[in-house]
């Protein structure tokens, strides 16, 4: 060990190992890191990721009969360790029944979900889904 002074006027203390005990210590400290910064929450997903859940949604989404405007609902749902969804509701409601069924109806239909867990408890994935329904023959400028 030796007392140095930088040269902003500080002392530091610089220590020297010996190239084994450094290794040692590395190593040691990526397992620290390793178990600190890991991520065991589950993973859930679409088959075929987020593309193909937007396109799905696209050419799965029936608009209201009558239906004029444009708007945004929110459903929660649980996806099971299966990957079945389960307990659809709403989070952010339409004025519009009809919207909010159709919403909750596309929901339901969605094909199961690819879980990943990484602990060998297994619980449901709660989720929230934004579904937007506007008219097909309007024009909206933002």
């Amino acid at each position: 060990m030796k007392l140095k002074m930088t040269v902003l006027g500080n002392q530091a203390v610089f220590v020297t190992l010996p190239s084994e005990t450094l290794s040692q210590l590395k190593t040691k400290a990526d397992e620290i890191r390793k178990h600190l910064f890991e991520n065991y929450d589950p993973i859930c997903e679409f088959p075929g990721g987020n593309g193909l859940l937007k396109e799905w949604l696209s050419a799965n989404n029936r608009i209201p009969e009558g239906y004029k405007g444009h708007e945004r609902v929110v459903v929660l749902f649980k996806v099971q360790p299966d990957g079945e969804i389960a307990d659809a509701k709403m989070l952010k409601q339409s004025k519009n029944e009809a919207v909010n069924e159709g919403a909750l109806r596309l929901v339901g239909e969605m094909p199961k979900f690819r879980v990943k867990y990484y602990t060998p408890k297994k619980m449901p994935v709660g989720m929230a889904l934004p579904i937007v329904f506007k008219d097909p023959n309007a024009i909206y400028i933002r």
